[in-house]
């Protein structure tokens, strides 16, 4: 039987997956395209582009869904974020296991589990990442939400499946708004003008 997240964590619902994954694979998109070996980018560069742009799309995305929420984290290079209240990480590699600092509990993702579950005393058996596959470019091929357990193993995989109607701009568009239209005042209207103004 596929692995229906929502089953076991009700808030981890289709549509709000797959609006985290868009955000992702967009950033993931976006960066890929920037990035510029014959200019001297290397996988390095590349990596730490799309994870700094990867978190600012997400803080940024909380103001428009109230179920996205950050997890505050002790060490500021660890970025947790929460869907309905449960903490999730992601990373970028295949979705087979985590790499060892992100199979990891935090701090963040304690305390956010003992703030969703009501439970000071909550069993930690699991932990939920998002894996982002992406090919030799840097373009994304595959997100997937991975339930690891402690030993770093995955027990279920969930591929988040890409919703092209769900397409989340990163920034908003700006308007272009008319010329404003100055005219002087017409005698009359600059007489009652001026006699206001006297008072």
């Amino acid at each position: 039987m596929a692995f229906e997240p929502w089953k076991k964590h009700p808030f981890l619902t289709r549509d709000r997956l797959q609006i985290v994954a868009q955000i992702l694979r967009q950033v993931r998109q976006e960066t890929a395209d920037l990035h510029s070996p014959q200019s001297g980018d290397n996988g390095w560069s590349l990596g730490c582009r799309a994870y700094a742009r990867s978190c600012w799309a997400l803080r940024r995305a909380v103001g428009d869904y109230v179920w996205l929420t950050m997890v505050r984290e002790e060490q500021n290079y660890r970025f947790t974020f929460a869907i309905g209240g449960i903490p999730i990480r992601f990373y970028h590699g295949d979705s087979d296991g985590a790499p060892d600092k992100y199979a990891t509990i935090t701090d963040g993702e304690l305390s956010q589990y003992k703030l969703a579950f009501g439970d000071e005393d909550v069993e930690i058996a699991d932990v939920l990442r998002i894996a982002i596959e992406t090919d030799a470019a840097g373009a994304p091929t595959a997100i997937t939400l991975v339930q690891l357990d402690r030993q770093n193993n995955p027990i279920d995989t969930y591929m988040i499946p890409a919703d092209n109607k769900k397409i989340v701009p990163l920034q908003q568009k700006g308007i272009t708004l008319p010329r404003p239209k100055i005219e002087p005042l017409k005698p009359k209207e600059q007489k009652r003008k001026n006699e206001r103004d006297a008072g």
